[in-house]
């Protein structure tokens, strides 16, 4: 995962992420519907893991994923669990902003979650030892970056690219956004590290959620293979 924008103009909220992975990692299922524990959950799916790093609810709730917590960390070999398990046992809640107090995350990998939830913005954060809840104002656009495979330069960068194309571009549309999202595969570098083909990270996807009133679109562009997918879901 790289990089979350958040875009609220007019009351229409656009939640997009570009996804960053190993390009031997397995292609992922295009966006659908999945029950779970009785509840509608629409996200495209890891074929990995199992898990996603962008889903959303059948009332309109928003949780995507960003890897690493408030900095970069030292992997460990063995994880109980994949993080995109985990954003699917919160989405699933009634309450993933409440469910986020009980959840265990022991042996899980430090991750931070954007939570859209009862149009309200929320960042949870996961450093590997404690749990933090921050609430946002949901009346501004935000733009977050992964604390991993990063620099700060290639993220401050990034923010700068971000406000500066919305003071441009006033009146803006969601595939803008989306555009947008895309030109930042020319930001990304592996801070010179010597990687295999197999380990060479890429941009490999960008989501795109657009929440309205009672109504939503969840947008895919798989970036390595030149596809899109379109899946629509109506709320209350």
């Amino acid at each position: 995962m790289s990089t979350v924008s958040f875009v609220n103009k007019n009351g229409v909220v656009t939640i997009t992420l570009n996804r960053n992975e190993k390009v031997s990692r397995s292609t992922a299922i295009a966006p659908r519907n999945y029950n779970h524990n009785g509840k509608n959950v629409f996200y495209p799916k890891d074929v990995k893991s199992g898990g996603t790093w962008c889903s959303v609810a059948e009332n309109g709730t928003v949780l995507v994923l960003l890897n690493g917590g408030n900095k970069c960390h030292l992997r460990r070999p063995f994880y109980r669990k994949s993080r995109g398990l985990v954003v699917l046992d919160l989405i699933s809640k009634s309450s993933p902003k409440d469910s986020w107090n009980e959840i265990n995350l022991s042996d899980i990998e430090p991750f931070t979650l954007i939570l859209y939830q009862a149009q309200k913005l929320y960042k949870l954060i996961w450093d590997g030892v404690g749990k933090r809840k921050i609430m946002l104002d949901e009346t501004k656009n935000h733009i977050w970056s992964s604390a991993t495979l990063q620099n700060e330069d290639i993220i401050e960068k990034k923010i700068n690219y971000f406000f500066d194309f919305l003071e441009e571009n006033p009146i803006y549309s969601a595939s803008e956004i989306m555009h947008l999202h895309n030109q930042y595969k020319d930001f990304y570098c592996q801070d010179n590290l010597i990687l295999s083909e197999e380990d060479t990270v890429k941009m490999v996807s960008i989501t795109q959620v657009i929440v309205d009133k009672n109504r939503g679109v969840i947008r895919y562009y798989d970036v390595l293979n030149e596809k899109k997918a379109l899946c629509t879901f109506s709320h209350n």
